[in-house]
């Protein structure tokens, strides 16, 4: 028993220590600006430093420097805490710590990257020490929970592919975060059936809701699973629980929009539109005909950012909503499907290769392509081994028969079924809306979400199967010694 659990310390440290290696390995490395940082720097910074004004005329050099090609770690710091300058999304609540903390030890008047994101860092490892403390409370087991969830774990949250956003004001750091506090908080709800928990994993639902608009659907999928496990809702009538439920739903669905809704641009809907839903019609000229877009053929498969689309897209700019997106696949249903498909096909890619990681004077930028290292081992893995197309929506349906299967279960079943099932329904809605939302434009940046539901999916799966396969085996050899034992 002493060697165990010394065996299992000498795991956590590990698992620590590569935690903390990799994080500072990282440090000088982010993601170039897309565009999409005005969304959410407004409290804390006006824009980086060297470079005016922040938003250079496209097609000069210092555009290039500002966009798209190098990463940049410096940033002027100025708050600026209005409702103007308001951040649409939840990621600010990660920031502000970083943020002050930078203030004071680093700089009133440079925000550094690297410090901004050193808040959510910490808690990913402390999340990862939450993982400690539930194989813990299992009464099996606990060596085995330690390599098969944390080794693969510890992988994720160190992956170059992922950690890579956190030195950035992409919204996708909080929407990362934010999903493993949720799940976190509700085996703690689950196990802890308190108001003050009760609280809390709401608190942490509104967050991960209000990360990025694409994040929705989360009130849906996931507050029938918050009253299904709290039992305390047992004693509410079924009526009541349906209101309540649903006035949730709207409270945070419209909670999510008030905040993330000013960050969507009006471009979206002609992406959904011209380089989404109609490029997967059989009859796009029928349907531009309908929404009294006639003569637009030609701007199907391109964005408002081309040529042909920004000609066009000032010519329909207030017919642009979508509610066309919606209308082509209310006609053609089998548009919703393609989608899903493609979305499938392109999966498991994660690697942003269109964008800068390293700063404009980093010796890196030479370097072709990204060099193979222990921090993109979880990438390579996901690129090599993961399934995608049919092999994949074959493995999601198979996920949620055995999670479905396994919350009929007690103890270790139901907590990573309740997990399992609930990120693999997450992982298909977002798959849908990744695509719906922005069409095919970004879109390895857009299932990037999708991606990290999928592999807490497979990761609880590969758990679970083989725990069942152990207590089968155990069950095999009890039953063949029992029959030894009889005849003798």
């Amino acid at each position: 028993m002493y060697k165990k659990s010394s065996l299992q310390t000498a795991i956590k440290i590990s698992l620590i220590v590569w935690f903390v290696i990799a994080m500072y390995s990282q440090y000088n490395s982010g993601l170039a600006d897309n565009g999409d940082f005005e969304r959410s720097m407004g409290w804390i910074s006006p824009g980086p430093i060297g470079i005016e004004p922040n938003l250079p005329a496209a097609g000069t050099e210092t555009s290039s420097k500002r966009f798209l090609n190098y990463w940049i770690p410096s940033w002027k710091m100025e708050w600026n805490i209005s409702a103007s300058a308001c951040p649409a999304t939840s990621a600010i609540l990660l920031w502000i710590p970083g943020a002050v903390l930078n203030y004071f030890l680093y700089s009133p008047k440079i925000l550094y990257l690297p410090l901004l994101s050193l808040f959510p860092k910490l808690l990913l490892l402390g999340i990862l020490l939450l993982l400690f403390k539930w194989v813990g409370l299992q009464p099996r087991y606990r060596l085995f929970f330690l390599i098969g969830l944390g080794v693969p774990v510890t992988l994720m949250f160190t992956s170059a592919d992922y950690l890579v956003y956190f030195n950035s004001f992409y919204q996708e750091t909080a929407s990362f975060v934010f999903l493993f506090l949720f799940l976190a908080s509700i085996l703690i709800l689950k196990r802890r059936p308190f108001l003050v928990y009760l609280g809390l994993n709401l608190a942490m639902l509104i967050f991960l809701t209000t990360s990025k608009a694409s994040n929705v659907y989360w009130p849906l999928i996931a507050l029938p699973f918050v009253f299904t496990l709290w039992p305390m809702s047992r004693q509410i009538r079924l009526r009541a629980k349906l209101i309540v439920g649903f006035v949730l739903i709207l409270t945070f669905t419209f909670a999510s929009q008030f905040i993330t809704g000013r960050s969507s641009i009006r471009n979206l809907p002609y992406q959904s539109l011209f380089f989404g839903v109609l490029t997967f019609s059989d009859n796009p000229s029928e349907h531009l005909h309908r929404l009294g877009f006639d003569g637009a053929m030609q701007c199907i498969n391109t964005t408002s950012f081309s040529t042909t689309g920004s000609v066009y897209f000032a010519k329909y700019q207030g017919q642009m909503t979508y509610q066309n997106t919606l209308n082509v696949i209310y006609k053609e249903p089998a548009v919703f499907f393609k989608i899903f498909k493609y979305a499938l096909d392109n999966m498991q890619k994660v690697n942003l290769d269109y964008l800068g990681r390293y700063a404009f004077d980093d010796p890196r930028n030479a370097e072709l392509r990204s060099p193979i290292s222990f921090l993109n081992l979880w990438g390579m893995l996901k690129t090599r081994l993961f399934p995608i197309g049919y092999t994949l929506a074959f493995a999601l349906m198979v996920f949620i028969c055995w999670f479905i299967a396994g919350l009929r279960q007690t103890g270790i079943y139901r907590d990573l079924s309740i997990i399992g099932l609930l990120s693999t329904i997450a992982c298909m809605a977002d798959m849908m809306v990744a695509v719906l939302g922005d069409g095919k434009q970004e879109l390895i940046k857009h299932l990037f979400f999708s991606n990290v539901l999928f592999d807490v999916a497979a990761i609880v799966f590969m758990n679970s199967v083989f725990v069942f396969c152990l207590e089968f085996a155990g069950w095999k050899l009890s039953k063949s010694n029992s029959r030894i034992s009889g005849a003798a």
